[in-house]
């Protein structure tokens, strides 16, 4: 059949409308100086749509428009993910928490380490983070207290690899450790300087104001290099010991 070309533009029209239609949007139509804004449409559906420009009906073929499903996440898993993000982190040790106590020590080449013993005492979860205190304590007043400088690594162990004290979370009863460090060689001729098996040590478990009194043991000497590191979640001088 010869189409007109009356027919020809009514043809062109209704396709380009059905498939605007089918993408689910409509063109801005400009009507006396205003314009209509773009509104959704659902997509196109039965056999065919008709149009006619001058009194023929003209049939054209329906475009039926295929969204892709979104992807979505299961209900369970979008759960999971929400009880996770709102979980509370547990909360820090108090000063009633925390017992203290001494573990293995250690010696090499002048060098010499004790661990300093943290043991969750407490009915709940709690966490630690940071140094010790560490300060011995000369019983005869002979020498002032000397307090053990806060570094991340020493001679013995520490937070190797570390790059800050980490976070360490312990459970009801859990221990965990930290590395106490010292020279037992005097400096110059004289041992005059030492702390020896006589003194006291004062421990403090990171972010508390309680101290716990313990004896280093009869074999003790501190001569200098009085270090303390991080408390780590393990019972050992390094995170690879």
């Amino acid at each position: 059949m010869t189409m007109s070309r009356g027919q020809f533009i009514a043809v062109t029209a209704v396709l380009a409308a059905a498939v605007m239609a089918g993408s689910g949007y409509l063109a801005y139509a400009s009507v006396g100086g205003s314009s209509t804004p773009p509104q959704s449409l659902p997509p196109a559906t039965g056999s065919s749509a008709t149009a006619s420009a001058d009194g023929s009906p003209v049939t054209v073929p329906t475009l039926t428009a295929t969204v892709g499903a979104s992807a979505s996440a299961s209900p369970s898993a979008a759960a999971s993910a929400s009880a996770s993000a709102s979980a509370p982190a547990a909360p820090g040790c108090g000063d009633d928490a925390i017992t203290v106590s001494l573990g293995q020590g250690q010696g090499a080449a002048g060098h010499v380490s004790v661990l300093l013993l943290f043991t969750n005492s407490s009915g709940q979860t709690c966490t630690l983070q940071g140094y010790p205190g560490a300060e011995l304590v000369d019983p005869s007043g002979t020498l002032k207290p000397l307090d053990a400088v806060r570094k991340l690594t020493g001679n013995m162990g520490g937070a190797v690899g570390l790059a800050k004290p980490p976070l360490v979370t312990l459970a009801v009863g859990q221990t965990v450790s930290a590395v106490l460090e010292w020279s037992d060689v005097p400096s110059g001729d004289s041992s005059a300087s030492c702390y020896t098996s006589a003194d006291t040590l004062e421990a403090t478990p990171p972010n508390s104001k309680r101290s716990t009194t313990l004896a280093l043991g009869s074999s003790a000497t501190v001569c200098g290099a009085f270090q303390v590191h991080p408390v780590l979640p393990l019972i050992g001088n390094a995170p690879a010991s």
